[in-house]
């Protein structure tokens, strides 16, 4: 009725404006389709009809129940487990150590949106073993638009692009020889000050980047909140 379509408007001028304001990148256009599971169940049918004038037309929906096929319990159960999947991924954070808007470690595909204002400057350096022939890896020129700042909040990401320089300048600066990799990363998350996100004594070109359990030996402790901040943002 009127109502559905004075809310859908609603929601589409929502979406249109975070999209412009906030720069969420795809996740309006998203939630715009998904608005579609709202439309009557032939709206589908209705626009191939349209478009392509050859689908069947829609026909009435029997309301008659019966048992459940073989059929109907597979596709029952594998939407059953879509539906575990959803609801269990967003709680993955809590599966790992630390502080997960320090490490960034399961938070993909959670909801944990907007929960963390994160900026960081890093500061690479290359040299040999004997540390004879050192200088200095200008991180944004390797990288183009928003990679860099993309990159330098995630601690795994910066070791798999550490692993790159180190590949890229082995043959071409030290003669063969695998350079080591060392990242000066400040971090400042949540009204906290500056601090280190790894040890910038370590060689990040020979970290694995999925071994979360030696990440966490090179990561540093999150600071606290100051007690002004603490009685400021309770929360």
């Amino acid at each position: 009725g009127n109502y559905f379509k004075v809310a859908l408007i609603a929601c589409f001028i929502l979406h249109l404006a975070t999209c412009w304001i906030f720069k969420l990148g795809t996740f309006p256009l998203v939630m715009m389709a998904s608005l579609t599971v709202f439309f009557k169940p032939q709206w589908i049918r209705s626009l191939f009809s349209t478009v392509f004038y050859s689908a069947p037309q829609p026909h009435e929906i029997s309301t008659r129940t019966h048992p459940l096929q073989r059929k109907e319990w597979i596709i029952l159960c594998l939407l059953a487990l879509f539906a575990v999947q959803q609801l269990g991924t967003p709680w993955r954070p809590l599966l790992y150590p630390g502080n997960a808007i320090w490490n960034e470690m399961g938070t993909k595909f959670t909801w944990e949106m907007g929960v963390r204002d994160k900026y960081c400057e890093i500061e690479l350096a290359a040299s040999d073993s004997l540390g004879e022939k050192t200088f200095r890896i200008d991180f944004d020129s390797h990288l183009y638009g928003k990679q860099p700042n993309r990159i330098m909040p995630h601690p795994d990401q910066v070791i798999q692009f550490c692993h790159y320089i180190s590949d890229k300048y082995t043959d071409t600066a030290f003669d063969g020889v695998q350079p080591i990799i060392r990242a000066n990363l400040l971090c400042e998350v949540n009204y906290r000050g500056k601090q280190q996100l790894l040890d910038p004594n370590v060689n990040l070109a020979s970290v694995d980047p999925y071994d979360w359990v030696y990440l966490q030996s090179i990561l540093s402790t999150l600071s606290p909140l100051p007690p002004a901040l603490v009685r400021q943002f309770p929360w």
